[in-house]
């Protein structure tokens, strides 16, 4: 089972996302709730000072224990853009910041320069409000209906989203920490492999990108096209 098939918006959400990020999402959506984890609401404001539209627009999201989250968005100046209750607090949160990932940015404080804020800058009109609905709603059916132990669905998942190192675009090689355009061409222009030791010939890859590649790759056996699976899962 693929839980994100349930959720086409979220699935467009993921796409955004690095490869590296994409695995997080699944590890967080499978893994168990947080121990401490607790009643609470997520929330989500501007600041009032900056110059935001529908296409351009930052926005802060977090959570808070707290009984009303507008006082946490007061302390911190902000223009509340929604809050939703939740019984998976620091789950939920997390799960927000992965999915919108692909526009997370660091800002400095205007009133300390020395401390950084994680924010999110979206240049895209995107129904924010009704997308972290959509995670919540993935959170409630995973946590309330669903054995997250099932490990043959994460199995599978993993599986479907290897990349056959034979066949793969040089985009979706770069979007792995590490792997830059000299790499990547020299990993195309090397092809085809039988094994993924193979790229062990190429210039720059030692051991430390190998335990990468075999964590993102897979290869497809030239003989019989069968996909041949790493170790790593």
């Amino acid at each position: 089972m693929n839980i994100l098939h349930k959720y086409s918006n979220l699935s467009q959400l993921y796409n955004k996302n690095t490869i590296y990020i994409q695995k997080k999402i699944i590890e967080c959506i499978f893994a168990q709730p947080y121990k401490n984890d607790c009643e609470g609401y997520v929330y989500g404001f501007m600041n009032k000072t900056d110059n935001n539209n529908k296409t351009d627009f930052y926005i802060k999201l977090g959570r808070t224990s707290r009984k009303d989250p507008s006082i946490r968005i007061k302390e911190q100046d902000g223009e509340q853009i929604f809050s939703l209750k939740t019984i998976f607090n620091r789950k939920l949160e997390k799960l927000i910041h992965l999915f919108f990932n692909f526009a997370h940015e660091i800002r400095r404080n205007k009133n300390n320069t020395a401390n950084e804020i994680e924010w999110f800058h979206f240049v895209e009109k995107i129904n924010i409000i009704g997308l972290v609905n959509e995670i919540k709603e993935m959170v409630n059916d995973i946590y309330e209906t669903c054995d997250i132990d099932d490990t043959d669905d994460i199995d599978e998942y993993h599986h479907v989203e290897l990349l056959n190192i034979n066949t793969c675009s040089q985009n979706e090689i770069m979007k792995i920490n590490g792997f830059g355009p000299k790499l990547s061409s020299y990993i195309i222009l090397n092809r085809p492999y039988n094994d993924l030791n193979e790229l062990n010939k190429i210039k720059g890859i030692g051991p430390k990108k190998m335990e990468i590649i075999k964590k993102y790759f897979g290869v497809f056996s030239i003989t019989n096209k069968k996909l041949i699976m790493n170790d790593h899962f």
